[in-house]
């Protein structure tokens, strides 16, 4: 192989291997969104989950109050 024919090998490898850099940074970008995209996604998702818990346990509070109140004669139970 004459040392043009290597330098042409070369510089076409060097090409290959430009753009194959290329596409790996715009993959890594296109993770480093999706990925935070995903952190978004999972704040909200937990932020809904709390807002849920809270209503729950204000609701089972509400009940048991009156479950009390019932039971203890404080509160009818709606029959005549």
């Amino acid at each position: 192989m004459t040392p043009e024919e290597r330098l042409t090998k070369l510089e076409e490898n060097t090409v290959v291997n430009s753009a194959l850099i290329v596409r790996l940074e715009q993959n890594t970008d296109r993770i480093e969104e999706n990925v935070g995209l995903l952190i978004q996604t999972v704040g909200r998702l937990a932020q809904t989950q709390a807002d849920g818990s809270a209503e729950l346990r204000q609701s089972q509070a509400a009940l048991f109050e009156r479950f009390d109140r019932l039971f203890g004669g404080q509160e009818g139970n709606g029959k005549q």
